[in-house]
């Protein structure tokens, strides 16, 4: 990794890496192995994820994690165009 992703990765003193697909574009799970440094079981992990869990990264360490969105959270986080809903507020 080179450029301007890895000067923003380097910045963030948090990181929160969420589902990787093994064979994703750009290289997907091999990819993230590499940048974050993921053991096997971790690789694992990101590849299995179901909506909500992921492994979060801090100065002190990695833990991974799941967070329950309401659904109208997870209207207003979802990266599946499927799934957006218009904003009542500006429809």
């Amino acid at each position: 990794m080179n450029g301007q992703g890895k000067t923003v990765l380097e910045s963030c003193a948090t990181k929160v890496l969420l589902h990787q697909d093994a064979a994703g574009q750009g290289g997907g799970s091999d990819l993230a192995q590499q940048i974050f440094g993921l053991s096997d079981q971790e690789r694992a992990f990101v590849e299995r994820a179901d909506r909500g869990f992921g492994v979060l990264f801090t100065e002190q360490g990695r833990v991974p994690f799941y967070n329950k969105l309401t659904d109208i959270e997870y209207s207003y986080f979802t990266t599946k165009p499927e799934e957006v809903r218009p904003n009542p507020t500006t429809a």
